[in-house]
């Protein structure tokens, strides 16, 4: 998957870039960033919370910390 032609260094202004493109709102496109951060950093309580079995929480919290950057 490509965000602005990009595979890899994707940043907040390529988000925001894509979204004018579709015509959304800088407001609204910053507050699904956001959205999204949270769920990503929250991922094992809302994992545990919708009965997501442990070794398929594990195996993505793991993927989130190797391919993780600061959110």
């Amino acid at each position: 998957m490509t965000i602005n032609g990009k595979t890899d260094g994707i940043t907040g202004d390529d988000l925001l870039s894509v979204g004018r493109t579709m015509e959304i709102s800088t407001a609204k496109i910053e507050r699904i960033i956001d959205d999204v951060k949270s769920a990503v950093q929250n991922w094992e309580k809302i994992a545990d919370k919708n009965h997501i079995k442990t070794s398929t929480i594990d195996m993505i919290s793991n993927i989130i910390n190797l391919t993780g950057k600061t959110l």
